[in-house]
């Protein structure tokens, strides 16, 4: 979900952040439809014409950082966020994987 979006971005970003810098943008297919201050507003707009599931929502801002996370809950897993694929690690030295989508 959402891989074409998603690769548009990453090959997009530099330009995409001299002139949306900041703002948060709606991308469906290989098409900036909109940019909005916040999450919320974009979405919101977005599915006033859009099918909801339909649209990436995306921060534009530089670097890995705008579409990568890390994050760890009570020290047993680490999850990586990029794009829609969740994954979900636990640390080393544990025995299983899990993967999802967000």
């Amino acid at each position: 979900m959402f891989e074409e979006e998603m690769k548009y971005f990453k090959e997009n970003q530099s330009g995409l952040v001299r002139k949306f810098l900041g703002r948060v943008l709606v991308i469906k297919g290989n098409t900036v439809v909109g940019n909005y201050e916040t999450p919320l507003e974009a979405y919101t707009e977005a599915k006033k014409i859009y099918e909801p599931g339909s649209f990436m929502i995306q921060p534009c801002t530089p670097g890995e950082d705008a579409y990568t996370v890390t994050i760890a809950t009570h020290g047993d897993y680490k999850s990586n966020l990029s794009g829609s694929e969740v994954i979900l690690e636990r640390p080393e030295n544990a025995r299983n994987i899990k993967r999802g989508y967000w």
